[in-house]
């Protein structure tokens, strides 16, 4: 199904081309939500890596993300490999767990198998008790997402070694949830990283590095969990839906990842670049004769908020719009 839903998305970015006597300059931040999610909770190692990785002073992010789990080099890591470490990157920021791995896995192409079998024996020996330890919980409570046994302890395990090298993350999370639950408690502001929280009338307020907030409904703490008023993902009607901090954590990365394109957009049509359409951390220019620097450095410059947020932005020229390499 998932295979039929990207032929189709593929099928439809074709249909988009430019006119004549024109082209389309293709856009894309890369890897937005990893480089904000540790922008907002102050992780100055990935930070650093990702300006010397776009300084062309260091590894690829991927690369080094799995070498970092695996104690390997970066330069060893094989494509496959990286692979492992892109479905790390982007699944494990929110505090997901076990569960993330099969979502990774089915998107990225990532036989869950041969990945456990490889990183399995390089795990330190208290990592692989903790993971074994949590295998025999899950199954007590059913909850081992249909995975086998070797398959499981694996993913659990990455899920550990890459929240030993993030530490300021997961603290993050904990922080956030902290934040909220003071502000519903107490009625006072609270603090979290770049976040700021407060309870205007019915609203919990999350304020965003760039000034605009994100709003949650009459919420309350009920049997000891965050909940609010919105839509449930799956009656689709409006409903009280649990929150917890990986989840805020989420909210607040999606949203400012949001307004750093939307500052590039502005940008963008700031110097006539037209700016015809945007699909989640791409903007797509028709242009005559310009050159991809250009929207790249718009894309890249940022605005005030953004001060120690590295930015890359990857741009090509096509006559369809297309993915990039």
């Amino acid at each position: 199904m998932a295979a039929l839903a990207n032929l189709f998305s593929a099928a439809l970015r074709g249909v988009i081309v430019a006119p004549p006597g024109k082209r389309l300059l293709v856009g894309d931040l890369s890897n937005i939500e990893g480089r904000v999610v540790a922008w907002l909770a102050g992780e100055e190692w990935k930070l650093r890596a990702f300006s010397d990785f776009d300084a062309g002073a260091g590894p690829d992010i991927y690369c080094l993300a799995y070498s970092k789990l695996f104690g390997v080099t970066p330069e060893a890591v094989t494509k496959s490999q990286r692979q492992v470490g892109k479905v790390v990157e982007l699944m494990l920021g929110y505090g997901g767990g076990v569960g993330a791995f099969i979502t990774g896995a089915e998107t990225y192409r990532i036989n869950l198998e041969e990945m456990a079998a490889h990183a399995w024996p390089l795990m330190p020996r208290d990592v692989q008790l903790e993971a074994e330890k949590f295998w025999w919980w899950s199954e007590e409570e059913s909850k081992t997402f249909g995975l086998t046994h070797d398959v499981f302890v694996a993913c659990d395990g990455i899920k550990r070694l890459w929240r030993r090298a993030h530490p300021k993350i997961v603290q993050f999370w904990a922080d956030a949830e902290h934040a909220v639950r003071v502000v519903i408690e107490h009625g006072t502001p609270a603090l979290a990283g770049r976040l700021e929280f407060d309870k205007v009338g019915a609203w919990l307020r999350m304020k965003l590095p760039s000034g605009g907030y994100l709003s949650y409904p009459a919420p309350r703490i009920e049997g000891g969990k965050i909940t609010f008023l919105g839509m449930s993902p799956y009656s689709r009607k409006w409903a009280r839906q649990p929150t917890w901090g990986g989840t805020l954590v989420e909210n607040a990365t999606q949203a400012t990842a949001r307004d750093v394109l939307a500052v590039g957009l502005l940008r963008a049509e700031g110097i006539g670049l037209n700016p015809v359409l945007h699909v989640h951390d791409e903007i797509i220019c028709e242009v005559a004769g310009i050159q991809p620097e250009v929207l790249k450095l718009e894309m890249e410059a940022g605005e005030n908020w953004t001060q120690g947020l590295p930015l890359a932005a990857k741009v090509f020229a096509t006559d369809r719009y297309r993915k990039g390499d």
